[in-house]
């Protein structure tokens, strides 16, 4: 273990105590979803209970959530922390040196409140995987041996979309159960990687949580790792201001968004109460897919905002091709985005309030969210 990395495992689990905390009232499903967005809000107490909750359910599995949290929201704006957390997360007995399990994860989801977010690698691995545009880029990748797709990769010169596809092709981490890039070399294309400026310690961390999560959105630190490298402004951390929320029992509402069956219960009938919401749906949705582009409009608008944002030349634009990319996803075309999106932010107290009495309903019967 390198002083570094030592002295990072200290600043992670500091040799003091930490408050008693009750578990939020929730099931495994709305815990998870509280945590990350406390998370991401910097909200402490909330991503502390959560997690004492998700321990209670799921033991030592709340590492791999923690990994996924660490590398889709937090990312290049704190790289030494990933590392280290990283490997706190895949080794047991380095994480029983320090404490139990509750300790260990209260320590990490700490430190991942406290820190700089940058939510560049979601929006870069839904391109990859979804965006119709960069349907070009997955057919040239596709038919590359790994090798090519490694040299492609580590090309520093080319477009982001086509090194962050190549990068996923490569890694042979496929996107859930499908079988759409085959066979990859993982450790080649980090080696690749390293030899071109990153560091080994990044490398394998890297290698590490992609095969603990077998989520490719952890690839997604390689290309962010290159734009950061040749960027020519410096990169700053402001805070932003996050939407307002309510609490029942200490559930926050924003844990009510698509991941959770609650969530998807609440924002189809904000959409259909809500008449703004509703004229903006049937001006540029299809009528199908209105609770979908209602699901992910919602998302963006109170549940993905970060309270401490890295900004860095490239953080804007990669923001609005996720934003984009998802909307059209949902059936939303690029010139409804906006309106839709004003018409949620404008309701946010109308949805908090649906929401509300959601989250009172399961809470009170005890069932799943």
């Amino acid at each position: 273990m390198s002083k570094t990395t030592s002295i990072l495992y200290e600043q992670l689990i500091p040799q003091t105590d930490l408050v008693p905390l009750e578990p939020l009232p929730a099931d495994p499903w709305i815990a998870s979803s509280a945590l990350q967005k406390a998370i991401r809000r910097g909200e402490t107490e909330v991503a502390d209970r959560a997690i004492l909750s998700l321990v209670r359910h799921r033991r030592s599995g709340v590492f791999r959530r923690l990994l996924v949290i660490a590398f889709e929201d937090i990312g290049i704006g704190a790289p030494d922390l990933l590392v280290a957390m990283t490997a706190l997360c895949t080794q047991p007995s380095l994480r029983r040196s320090y404490g139990d399990t509750a300790l260990v994860a209260r320590w990490i989801t700490r430190a991942l409140t406290e820190a700089p977010k940058d939510r560049s690698a979601d929006y870069l691995i839904c391109s990859a995987i979804h965006r119709a545009e960069w349907e070009v880029c997955r057919e040239a990748a596709g038919r590359q041996d790994v090798a090519a797709r490694i040299e492609t990769a580590i090309a520093a010169d080319l477009p982001i979309a086509m090194r962050a596809t190549a990068t996923w092709f490569a890694s042979g981490v496929e996107n859930g159960g499908e079988h759409r890039i085959g066979a990859g070399d993982l450790r080649g294309l980090v080696d690749g990687l390293v030899g071109s400026g990153m560091s080994a310690a990044m490398g394998d961390a890297v290698i590490a949580a992609a095969k603990a999560t077998k989520e490719p959105i952890v690839l997604m630190m390689l290309p962010l790792l290159q734009e950061v490298g040749r960027s020519k402004s410096a990169s700053v951390v402001k805070p932003v201001a996050v939407p307002p929320t309510r609490f029942v029992a200490g559930v926050p509402t924003y844990a009510l968004d698509k991941h959770t069956r609650a969530g998807r219960t609440a924002i189809a009938t904000f959409a259909r109460e809500n008449a703004a919401v509703r004229r903006v749906l049937e001006r540029h949705v299809p009528e199908f897919r209105h609770r979908d582009a209602a699901r992910v409009a919602a998302y963006y608008a109170d549940a993905a905002p970060v309270a401490r944002r890295l900004v860095w030349d490239q953080a804007d634009n990669l923001e609005a091709l996720g934003l984009d990319t998802d909307m059209q996803w949902a059936g939303v075309p690029s010139i409804g985005i906006k309106e839709l999106m004003a018409a949620i932010l404008e309701s946010i107290d109308h949805l908090n309030g649906v929401r509300e009495r959601e989250l009172h309903a399961v809470l009170l019967a005890g069932g799943r969210a």
